[in-house]
């Protein structure tokens, strides 16, 4: 149920979630599907890029107790990201 609720937190179609959880339950393994979720990926990491790129220039603006703050809302979630990513290149 969390990964549904993330999922509509980020506003995904529900057939996307389908999809997704067909994947992630191994139900399917559509060797098109899966290409359509890998690119589906790599264009959400190009977004991310771009938007952290964006929140850098910003932050570096802030005091350092302001820029504190923020880099400790994005430290968990990017471990975790980055730890995602290790895997899918192993």
């Amino acid at each position: 149920m969390k990964f549904i609720e993330d999922c509509k937190k980020l506003s995904l179609p529900l057939d996307t979630i389908r999809k997704k959880l067909e994947i992630k339950k191994g139900i399917t393994l559509d060797e098109k599907l899966l290409l359509q979720r890998v690119d589906f990926v790599h264009h959400q990491i190009k977004q991310l890029n771009n938007e952290l790129s964006d929140l850098i220039f910003a932050i570096e603006k802030l005091n350092q107790e302001e820029k504190e703050s923020f880099y400790q809302k994005l430290i968990s979630e990017s471990t975790c990201l980055v730890n995602s990513l290790n895997l899918l290149t192993k």
